[in-house]
């Protein structure tokens, strides 16, 4: 028998996660869904997409998900649509990303304030082009990392990823987690990035606390 629910988590890094049933009958425990158990190759499922799947339980009495498929949401009768309004009512999609337009604000304020400091001759040209090379540099990485978790391939270390956005590199780090929604729903992960980014702004600030000190005297 095939049944339908709503992905909750998802790990990308890791290939695995959770569905939550939208079928009465299957309660409200959660389900394992691992990226092999897809019928067919298609796109990395994301939290919120809803999939139809069989379920087995494995040795240990635990309910995993098996030949899984994606639902086409215009051919979902009403039924089961009333059903995922329920769930989602009952706040069952914590791990659901939603756009967050002050991230671009974040990195739109770091540019130019660098920009503003290169300008007016306050910092020498390679301070403002750094963190611009970086940020390149952080992206594409973070590209070939996700491309090699789809792939089976081996990884780009993590460690790596949060150097390159501690020396600079960090808005093009969170552009690729944003566009590429990669490393972007690993909570560890996202604690160590967020650290690096604190850090690289009290270093920012420490470095150039005199010059700016010197910028606003003039005003």
């Amino acid at each position: 028998m095939r049944y339908q629910g709503q992905v909750i988590e998802w790990h990308d890094d890791k290939g695995y996660g959770f569905i939550q049933p939208l079928n009465p009958g299957q309660g409200e425990n959660r389900i394992f869904l691992h990226i092999k158990s897809f019928s067919q190759r298609g796109p990395r499922p994301l939290a919120g997409a809803v999939l139809e799947y069989e379920v087995i339980q494995d040795s240990k009495g635990r309910l995993n998900a098996q030949r899984v498929s994606y639902v086409r949401r215009q051919n979902k009768a009403k039924s089961t649509d009333k059903i995922a309004d329920t769930f989602l009512s009952k706040s069952l999609l914590p791990y659901r990303q939603y756009p967050r337009q002050w991230r671009g604000w974040l990195i739109t304020l770091y540019l130019a304030f660098i920009v503003a400091l290169g300008l007016t001759r306050q910092l020498p040209l390679w301070f403002m082009v750094i963190p611009v090379l970086l940020s390149c540099l952080t992206y594409m990485l973070y590209a070939m990392d996700k491309q090699a978790a789809q792939q089976g391939r081996r990884r780009i270390p993590e460690k790596n990823l949060h150097v390159l956005a501690l020396l600079g590199g960090w808005p093009g780090a969170l552009l690729a987690q944003q566009k590429l929604r990669h490393k972007s729903a690993k909570t560890e992960f996202q604690q160590v990035f967020w650290a690096t980014v604190a850090l690289n702004w009290v270093l920012t600030g420490l470095l150039t606390l005199q010059i700016i000190q010197q910028f606003f005297a003039l005003f």
